[in-house]
């Protein structure tokens, strides 16, 4: 959800209007003719390098994140297998990345609505999904953390 409203802001228009309006004449690149149509044809296929750029590192990020992170409930659940660890790890993912996917989302829509640079809209965003992220996942993990707790004192 929130990565896909993060390249929806960042991807700029491709519309045949907008590609004239950028390359045909008048513009910085002033071309016209068969030298126009060309360019039209190459560009309205090619994404921006920008997200291909972002795409590649955070898939790795993301998945060394994922293990750590992984790893580290594993361990905790591993150290004391209750309810309360069992509920309050998965409460915290499953919070984290609902709360990730949601500040993407917003950030990305409220830099853009203000004006942002492309480096502003992913940058602001990937600080506000990590932000809103972190805090949802630990009032996820305090609250599966207390309901486990009550399981634990009732079996």
């Amino acid at each position: 959800m929130g990565g896909k409203k993060l390249s929806e802001v960042i991807e700029e228009d491709r519309s045949l209007a907008a590609l004239v309006k950028k390359y045909g004449p008048g513009s910085k690149s002033n071309l016209e003719g068969d030298a126009l149509y060309k360019l039209l044809i190459e560009k309205s296929g090619q994404t921006n390098q920008t997200l291909k750029n972002l795409n590649k590192w955070s898939k790795r990020l993301g998945t060394a994140g994922l293990a750590i992170g992984i790893a580290v409930s594993a361990i905790n659940i591993y150290e004391n297998p209750s309810f309360e660890t069992i509920i309050g790890e998965v409460s915290a993912w499953i919070g984290g990345a609902v709360g990730t996917n949601i500040g993407v989302g917003i950030a990305a829509v409220a830099i853009a609505a203000l004006g942002g640079s492309t480096g502003a809209i992913i940058i602001g965003s990937i600080a506000a999904g990590a932000t809103i992220g972190y805090i949802a996942g630990y009032i996820s993990h305090k609250l599966g953390s207390w309901f486990g707790k009550l399981i634990d004192s009732v079996v």
